[in-house]
């Protein structure tokens, strides 16, 4: 699948986190950018979140809607 899409609103980079829970994986992307040098969140804070059965199912699903452009 393709690379994550810059942020809609700042066009800052989309950091992906993907973690094991009780009932499957939890995937979320965000758009973090720098600002004086750490990273902050950006401004209007988009986000996109998942939970399936299976990793892969998890960053499919939550990788295509970020990339989804309306």
């Amino acid at each position: 699948m393709k690379q994550l899409k810059p942020c809609p609103f700042c066009g800052s980079r989309a950091f992906m986190y993907q973690k094991k829970i009780k009932d499957g994986w939890l995937a979320e992307i965000a758009c973090w950018h720098k600002y004086d040098g750490s990273f902050d969140e950006c401004a209007i804070k988009p986000s996109v979140f998942t939970v399936q059965k299976t990793e892969k199912e998890a960053h499919d699903v939550v990788k295509k809607a970020w990339n989804k452009r309306v």
